[in-house]
């Protein structure tokens, strides 16, 4: 084309602004769509903006965290008709002094229950996450985390960003943002990791919370709950007497329990046939619910069907 053809080129005017940005020494990193200046410890300190507002320039500038709506995510289970198993209360009452107990049992065994209704029988400042598959995402469960750390603490938290280098050392990362917790969140309080069966027992975030169990100070306490075993990422825990098992078979529901859960629903003549169900809480309480006369509990299969 002869260049005849085309318009002489001009620049393109601007708006002339002076932009100032003050920046302390660290590395950049991206935090919700924005750059941030994180330190040594990966803790972001500083927004990055085109104005420089004293709290940037002088200090460090806290992460804008507000506590989140209500998740049932984020919540204990809802209680029905529930009563004191005084048994059970004395075994954890003993395991209070560990970082953490892994209670695992079958499904419908009562975990969940046992460890919402001990907790609040003893008082406890609760922090519980329904672990799911999305939570094998570290950045996913950090999400999580920190949304309860903030709404239980009732302050913005400033904590370690999660950055690629971390993906290599979750444990140090993890253990970071413990330690930064702890400063707005001191003890006592107990964090439920309700079913963590679904987080993959080769999650390389299994290994993390292992080595997160040794920042935890006394009157803190982790407890799992699971359909299965811990992984062998905790037989480290296990062996150091960090982690403590909680007897599955302790679940189950003795003769004088079986009575009282009948009395609870108003059916004590029911409570010879629920021995048919063996000491499973999901299978007597269904039967409660409907009319109990079978002579015999659900099989192994049905109670993985029904939970």
């Amino acid at each position: 084309m002869p260049s005849g053809l085309l318009p002489p080129l001009k620049p393109i005017p601007i708006k002339e602004r002076v932009s100032v940005i003050c920046v302390k020494r660290g590395e950049i990193d991206m935090l919700d769509g924005a750059f941030v200046v994180s330190d040594a410890t990966g803790i972001g300190t500083q927004h990055l903006s085109s104005r420089c507002r004293s709290a940037q320039c002088h200090g460090p500038m806290s992460k804008p965290n507000k506590p989140p709506a209500a998740l049932g995510k984020l919540a204990p289970p809802r209680l029905g008709r529930v009563f004191a198993r005084e048994r059970l209360f004395a075994l954890l009452d003993a395991l209070s002094d560990r970082p953490a107990v892994w209670l695992h049992g079958a499904p419908g065994a009562g975990k969940s229950t046992l460890a919402a209704t001990w907790l609040q029988a003893r008082q406890r400042t609760v922090l519980w996450l329904q672990v799911d598959a999305g939570d094998a995402d570290p950045a996913t469960l950090a999400e999580s985390l920190d949304a309860l750390f903030v709404a239980t603490a009732g302050t913005t938290i400033d904590l370690p960003l999660l950055r690629a280098d971390d993906l290599a050392d979750l444990g140090a990362w993890l253990r970071r943002r413990i330690r930064r917790v702890l400063l707005y969140l001191p003890p006592p309080w107990v964090l439920v990791f309700d079913n963590q069966q679904e987080l993959p027992a080769d999650s390389p975030l299994q290994a993390a919370l292992v080595q997160a169990l040794g920042e935890l100070p006394l009157g803190v306490q982790w407890l799992f709950i699971s359909r299965e075993l811990p992984p062998p990422a905790f037989a480290r825990a296990l062996a150091q007497q960090q982690l403590a098992l909680f007897d599955a078979d302790a679940l189950r529901f003795d003769s004088d329990e079986t009575l009282a859960l009948a009395q609870l629903h108003g059916r004590p003549e029911a409570a010879a046939v629920l021995a048919s169900a063996q000491g499973w809480a999901g299978g007597m309480t269904l039967m409660l619910l409907g009319t109990p006369t079978r002579s015999t509990g659900p099989s192994e299969r049905a109670r993985e069907r029904l939970f």
